[in-house]
């Protein structure tokens, strides 16, 4: 085999087995994560762990794609976390009151 192919061909390799690994790497985090949280933490303490979320959902602009129903009191914001390859099948969220003190978490998986 052509030696330029056989580069070409080991950079793509890397390429996908680094991407895999990154994968793998984000979802550990988010499960640590979502594991690590508990009611009560303050949303800095969360976003600390989950890193930045996908997706900010307040009572006035709902985030359909897992939950049926949007934020509703006593929640006022929920934070998403998709997943970075399967968005739409699989996401963690953690809803917050007003004073930004967690009251629930979900890990939503789509059939």
């Amino acid at each position: 085999m052509n030696r330029t192919v056989r580069s070409i061909l080991l950079l793509a390799a890397t390429g996908v087995c680094l991407s895999i690994a990154a994968c793998v790497h984000t979802l550990s985090t988010y499960q640590d994560a979502f594991a690590a949280t508990s009611d009560r933490d303050p949303m800095s303490r969360v976003v600390e762990r989950f890193g930045s979320p996908s997706v900010q959902e307040n009572n006035t602009n709902p985030f359909l794609r897992y939950a049926t129903k949007g934020c509703e009191a006593p929640c006022s914001e929920r934070l998403w976390w998709e997943h970075p390859v399967l968005k739409g099948i699989e996401a963690w969220s953690v809803e917050f009151n007003a004073d930004h003190v967690a009251i629930h978490k979900a890990h939503w998986l789509s059939p």
